[in-house]
């Protein structure tokens, strides 16, 4: 299942304490990763909950990527410095066509790999277009730079972390009023993979927020929120049992989201049923259902 985007906010719910603590998190670090388990909604409260926040303030500006989103053309492993230079360069090459953006993006990954360009560099080029915002970097699903070779892995975590100055006394990360903020999501299934190299492990283990399961009072906001904006009702006792069927799973969410969905679809404008969720084989079912 797709993430929820800034587009959605208004359909989030359950997760006010999270986005509040990402949210106060970039008053004083310049780097926030955020560690949770496959479908535990990482990205959906990045993008559904921290961004539309921090578009309240007026003063950010945002890009993101995905390591594993561009692939190098010579091999069929991802490309995760063309994947960053893909997401700055449109912030400081604002007059340029798609053609020349896709030419400046090669030429700034390069320059990444060859330790020619470092992100502070790229970072004052932006500041200079937008004198006054503040960059919100977000690298989302993390894990994916894992499946590059350890010379590319090591490279582009130099890159990432070279850019922040660490306060030992606070163990945290010191900024000033502009400095850009970095948010990754990350599987901890990869955490593994993140602690074994030392330069990397030793700001991570400072710095991470981890984001745990949906407790029972925030799953019904997700379930019921949503439909009451909408004017739609449950039938009595729906919450509950559906609540019961997906508590005890682990990286519910998306099952959850998709259950719902297909309940809305066979379902009517006014109320959602417990006949039309037995119909569609009730949260379990429903994806064995659709895949048939």
């Amino acid at each position: 299942m797709d993430h929820f985007n800034p587009n959605d906010a208004q359909y989030f719910f359950g997760r006010d304490f999270f986005i509040e603590e990402l949210y106060q998190a970039t008053k004083n670090r310049n780097f926030i990763p955020i560690l949770g388990a496959s479908g535990s909604g990482k990205s959906s409260v990045v993008f559904a909950g921290l961004v539309p926040r921090l578009q309240e303030d007026g003063n950010w500006l945002f890009t993101y990527f995905r390591p594993g989103s561009a692939r190098d053309p010579f091999s069929t492993l991802p490309d995760p410095f063309y994947a960053l230079a893909e997401a700055l360069v449109p912030l400081y090459r604002l007059e340029i066509d798609s053609t020349n953006e896709i030419t400046q993006a090669v030429d700034l990954s390069d320059e990444f790999k060859n330790g020619n360009t470092s992100l502070s560099h790229v970072f004052s080029n932006i500041e200079r277009k937008h004198p006054k915002q503040r960059l919100l970097l977000i690298a989302d699903q993390f894990e994916e730079l894992y499946y590059c070779d350890l010379d590319t892995q090591h490279k582009f975590l130099d890159l990432l972390t070279s850019n922040f100055s660490q306060n030992k006394n606070l163990g945290l990360f010191s900024i000033y009023k502009l400095s850009p903020v970095l948010v990754i999501t990350m599987r901890t299934d990869f955490l593994g993979n993140a602690l074994s190299y030392p330069n990397f492990a030793d700001i991570l283990r400072k710095n991470d927020t981890k984001i745990r399961s949906m407790n029972r009072q925030e799953l019904t906001e997700v379930i019921e929120k949503p439909a009451h904006k909408l004017g739609v009702a449950f039938e009595s006792g729906l919450v509950e049992l559906i609540l019961d069927d997906i508590e005890a799973k682990p990286g519910n969410l998306p099952l959850l989201e998709f259950a719902l969905i297909e309940l809305w679809n066979q379902g009517n404008s006014k109320e959602l049923t417990h006949k039309i969720y037995n119909k569609i084989g009730q949260v379990q079912g429903s994806l064995a259902r659709y895949a048939e």
